[in-house]
């Protein structure tokens, strides 16, 4: 064991306080993408004593990690001052917080290290679980409380730098659509359309085709090898999707088997089950990238491009023509049959020049952001790798 190495459970004490006064706070769950996010679960004639409390600087970890995949579910209560969580998970808190940072402490457990530390130190038949001893015999570094702090407040400034990237993206694609919205849909007079503009079925004017989901019994890797697969989880509410590092892989070997599946740049991919009609346009980064088969992509675009397509389908009239278009009820789907029948306004050559002057004129702003944003989230990432030997560093 390396000697500037800690063992976790000499800093951290389980929290385990119920629900007893019933109080009327957020209910919350923990993600595999480390953050507490509120509960959908339904609550309807449940004993809402039994419920666990946690504070602000609290965590809580979901021990059941075999149905997360490489991921384990842990994350520190920072949003609200006090919520109420299921009895599956398991709360904790830091003993002395001069000793521990809680924050310095939740940069550690995002690192994917950790999740494949979990992983292989789970243990069971019908399911694995982290156990809370588990958790206690975690080895870390733990540098002076002056090293955490700093390491936080570091990454905290390239976070908040992210976050200001992503307003400002945030805004430029509001704009993209407010001009669309004016120019395409306030202007325009749909049952007397300008000259040489027209309806069309998006089956008559690209290539539309579905993903394709893994071999049985193959799985996704997080250690990059292979080809990033794109899930519906990966997607985004901005225009481009970029490759990220919380994307997962598909081996070269998986890759030959579902090669006919992947997407290229300029493709827009559309989610057709689970959170139905999101939509993306393809980033250069994720060129060949393999698609899941709860989505479509559509290409090989013609009378307009990609990117007007993109503003129409996320335009007033786009979204009702997709809702339109969904079938089933608690479980909807977006077959392919009838993304092929939605009708796609067509603007005349002059509409699209004059919309495509100014569009790329955002979206060149717009990808300076974006690509900012990927350099930092990778900036984010070596910190987290460096963790490891911060402590190192300090005592030679």
């Amino acid at each position: 064991m390396l000697s500037n190495y800690k063992r976790l459970g000499n800093y951290i004490q389980e929290a385990n306080i119920r629900n007893k006064d019933l109080s009327d706070i957020p209910l919350l769950g923990v993600s595999i993408k480390k953050v507490l996010m509120p509960s959908i679960a339904n609550t309807i004639g449940t004993d809402m004593s039994t419920y666990k409390l946690i504070s602000r600087n609290q965590f809580a970890y979901g021990p059941v990690t075999s149905r997360n995949g490489d991921k384990i579910s842990i994350a520190l209560l920072d949003e609200y001052e006090k919520a109420l969580l299921s009895q599956a998970y398991t709360v904790f808190e830091v003993k002395d917080t001069t000793l521990l940072n809680p924050e310095y402490l939740i940069m550690w457990f995002r690192r994917p290290e950790f999740d494949r530390y979990a992983r292989f130190m789970s243990h069971g038949s019908a399911r694995e679980i982290f156990s809370w001893r588990e958790m206690c015999d975690t080895l870390l570094p733990i540098p002076s409380i002056e090293k955490q702090i700093e390491i936080v407040r570091e990454y905290h400034i390239i976070q908040k730098r992210i976050n200001l990237n992503d307003q400002l993206i945030n805004k430029l694609e509001e704009t993209a659509q407010a001009v669309y919205k004016q120019w395409f849909v306030d202007e325009i007079d749909f049952e007397n359309l300008p000259e040489g503009w027209r309806f069309l079925n998006l089956g008559e004017l690209s290539s539309i085709k579905g993903g394709k989901r893994l071999p049985k019994g193959d799985e996704l890797n997080d250690s990059k090898v292979g080809r990033p697969y794109i899930k519906v989880a990966d997607m985004k509410k901005t225009k481009f999707l970029v490759l990220n590092s919380k994307f997962q892989y598909v081996s070269d070997k998986i890759h030959t088997q579902i090669s006919r599946y992947i997407v290229n740049t300029n493709d827009i991919i559309i989610s057709i089950v689970g959170t139905i009609g999101m939509i993306n346009i393809i980033d250069k980064s994720l060129n060949n990238a393999n698609l899941t088969e709860n989505c479509m992509k559509i290409n090989n675009i013609e009378f307009i491009n990609a990117k007007i397509l993109y503003h129409y389908l996320n335009s007033e009239i786009g979204k009702r023509v997709i809702e339109e278009s969904t079938v089933g009820g608690v479980q909807g789907k977006l077959p392919l049959y009838n993304i092929q029948s939605m009708s796609v306004l067509i603007p005349n050559s002059a509409g699209f020049e004059k919309f495509n002057s100014v569009i790329e004129l955002i979206d060149s702003k717009l990808n300076i952001k974006v690509l900012e944003n990927q350099k930092l989230e990778e900036l984010k990432e070596l910190m987290l790798a460096k963790m490891t030997k911060v402590e190192t560093e300090l005592i030679l």
